[in-house]
């Protein structure tokens, strides 16, 4: 009897600080990220603190920081939103930039909740604690966000405008959920995002030398304390209705969100996709491993569409 309560409080115990370790893991700060930037991507360097900021009024009132990058060869007409991935920041979305500036796209990069200057949170309705980090909710309140982004570029810089999306890993995953709301967008890329994030996370705890099922404790404890179950965050589901055209990225050699999250994806888009592996790339990788492939492809996806 004594064992099995002992037993029984270790998991509680472990479950809750696999939820907060999993909702409020390692930011970068600005700072970091740009020094990153600098060291890995000198194209993407270039843009840093070229874009003019300004603030957004996200989801339940959250504040969020952003810039707008304008392309000297476009005509003011063409939209992209670049959504950064988990711990990193807006400059972390800056290894596309120079894809879409070429191309005549404005692009608008972003910092998503809990991350960059929005690192403690910034909510009029549900204020943050001081010091205490924002959590993450992986894509649930996040997507909601990234719709506040689309209805702010339409209102800042025209109804007319033609806006696409383009997301990597926990941005991927956002762009693709903000689907289930069919904002005004003309297309999307996602790049290594996850289908559900139950499959990463196991992952991530097979990498700690511990068993899996525990995720699904973890979950129970994410529900009880944060609001929300890990196993309910699903962006797959999203799209199985979604008509917007959407082209997959991924990594062949992603062992962190594996492969099999982007064939999944393509397998629940409804409306025009296409799918492209990159060999050789882990996780967030496939720009830098096949930089002219990679820019190639999303050019070849909106000639396809016209855009």
């Amino acid at each position: 009897m004594i064992i099995a309560v002992i037993i029984t409080v270790l998991i509680i115990a472990v479950a809750y600080a696999l939820a907060a370790y999993a909702v409020r893991g390692k930011r970068c700060s600005l700072e970091e990220t740009a020094e990153i930037e600098r060291k890995d991507d000198p194209q993407g360097a270039a843009f840093i603190g070229k874009g003019t900021p300004y603030t957004i009024n996200g989801y339940e009132g959250y504040v969020l920081h952003a810039e707008h990058i304008k392309s000297e060869c476009g005509d003011g007409k063409h939209f992209v939103i670049l959504t950064h991935g988990f711990s990193s920041t807006r400059h972390g979305a800056l290894k596309y930039v120079p894809i879409f500036i070429k191309r005549g796209y404005d692009c608008i990069i972003y910092d998503l909740r809990g991350h960059g200057e929005n690192l403690f949170g910034d909510s009029t309705k549900m204020p943050a604690r001081i010091g205490r980090k924002h959590i993450c909710t992986f894509s649930k309140k996040e997507c909601r966000d990234l719709l506040c982004v689309i209805r702010d570029t339409r209102e800042r810089y025209g109804k007319d405008i033609l806006l696409g999306l383009h997301g990597e890993s926990l941005g991927a995953a956002s762009t693709i959920s903000a689907l289930r709301y069919k904002p005004d967008v003309a297309f999307a890329v996602e790049d290594c995002g996850f289908a559900d994030i139950i499959n990463v996370q196991k992952v991530g705890l097979k990498n700690m030398h511990l068993p899996p099922f525990l995720v699904y404790f973890a979950s129970v404890a994410a529900g009880i304390i944060y609001g929300y179950f890990f196993t309910s965050v699903k962006p797959e589901t999203a799209i199985t209705d979604n008509e917007v055209p959407l082209l997959i990225m991924h990594g062949e050699a992603d062992d962190f969100i594996v492969p099999d999250n982007a064939r999944r994806i393509y397998e629940a888009q409804k409306g025009y996709k296409r799918i492209e592996l990159f060999e050789g790339a882990g996780h967030a990788m496939s720009r830098f491993a096949s930089p002219d492939r990679y820019e190639q492809i999303v050019n070849e996806f909106l000639d396809e569409q016209g855009f």
